[in-house]
């Protein structure tokens, strides 16, 4: 157990009130050092998360680190703690500075170039002559690093909560920052090694946060493990041996992998549809599939070369869906994105004169105050 005094009450100003699970839930989190956060999507997660980093800040115990795998993840989160007044500073990485983001106003180098104090104006001039120029002279370079620097470091070091990628945890700007608590949403979209990373940092107090999957029973490792036949004991014996050794012989290994792989072609060849991701459809255990009819969701989020992945498999007919006027895949290099890989095969198909099929009525859990609103 932490020892904490608990607040009073756990509504936090600019965030929608919780309800009674959401406070069992920060209750729970602020006085164990160590806190798992599960729930489906709509359960209210990045709400819940934001009170919690609310109140552990409140504690007194310094800035509070959060964290998470993808950047839109961190961006959404750091929304919602900005809201609650509380001085935030998002972290990128010098490779995502130029990316824009509903948050940007909260980037540290967004916040570098707009300070506005009489002894920043030194490394504004610097910057704008670099804008304008494209480089400086070596003195003048060596004097806007030093002021960038100085300058970071001391947004960073004023802010309550400082927010990045799990990976952007080792940032170098942060080497010298000891955080006593963390919380990592998403967390289960991250590896082990990633998870760490922001771990090591003088940590007290982890919360992961994650989402459970509501088709768990679909996926096929799923399946396999829960096949109730008389032909797969073997395999469950050998599973459960594996569960409990963490290893096998090399004789058992051997069996295992073969009645393992024997068993998911079973399953993958008597389903009515495979679901993956686009990247996943190069799977192995597909390489022997052709699929005729294939649909991808979300395809504008998705670059050229993952959309063509799954339509090599011997495909006659696609459909592809999506809004391409929302998420569009996301480029980290600059000349590929100048090259066209920004640009989605939707798009793409749109702009050679293939018509969307457009979806009229809009169907959607909102107050009835946003509902009118939007038609």
């Amino acid at each position: 157990m932490v020892r904490n005094t608990l607040p009073r009450r756990f509504g936090v100003p600019g965030l929608p009130e919780l309800n009674a699970s959401q406070v069992n839930a920060a209750k729970s989190v602020l006085q164990k050092p160590i806190s798992l956060i599960q729930g489906p999507p709509g359960t209210g997660k990045t709400v819940t998360s934001a009170a919690i980093v609310y109140h552990m800040e409140k504690q007194g115990q310094g800035q509070v680190l959060v964290c998470a795998p993808s950047n839109v993840a961190v961006d959404q989160l750091a929304g919602k703690i900005s809201a609650t007044g509380l001085k935030v500073v998002r972290l990128c990485a010098k490779s995502r500075e130029a990316v824009s983001s509903p948050v940007e106003h909260l980037t540290l180098h967004y916040q570098v170039r707009h300070l506005d104090t009489s002894e920043k104006s030194e490394l504004h001039k610097l910057q704008q002559l670099k804008d304008e120029q494209g480089e400086l002279s070596s003195s003048d370079e060596k004097k806007y690093k030093n002021l960038k620097r100085a300058t970071e470091r001391e947004i960073t070091q004023s802010a309550d909560v400082i927010y990045c990628t799990c990976v952007g945890a080792a940032d170098l700007r942060l080497s010298n920052f000891r955080f006593k608590q963390v919380l990592i949403d998403e967390s289960t979209q991250a590896t082990k090694p990633e998870c760490l990373i922001p771990l090591v940092l003088g940590v007290k107090q982890v919360v992961l946060v994650a989402v459970s999957s509501p088709v768990e029973h679909l996926t096929l490792h799923y399946q396999v493990r829960h096949l109730d036949t008389s032909e797969k004991s073997e395999l469950h014996k050998l599973q459960q041996l594996k569960d409990e050794q963490g290893e096998l012989s090399s004789s058992d290994e051997k069996k295992y992998k073969n009645l393992k792989r024997a068993t998911e072609r079973e399953i993958t060849q008597s389903a009515d549809v495979i679901y993956c991701t686009c990247v996943g459809a190069a799977d192995l255990r597909l390489s022997n599939f052709r699929f005729k009819q294939v649909l991808i969701d979300e395809s504008t989020q998705a670059t050229k070369p993952e959309c063509l992945i799954p339509l090599v498999l011997g495909v006659k007919q696609v459909v592809l869906v999506a809004d391409h006027c929302q998420l569009g895949p996301v480029i980290m290099c600059k000349k590929a994105a100048r090259a066209g890989l920004a640009l989605s095969l939707f798009e793409r198909l749109v702009l050679l004169a293939t018509k969307p099929i457009r979806l009229q009525v809009l169907y959607q859990s909102l107050c009835s105050n946003i509902a009118n609103f939007t038609t």
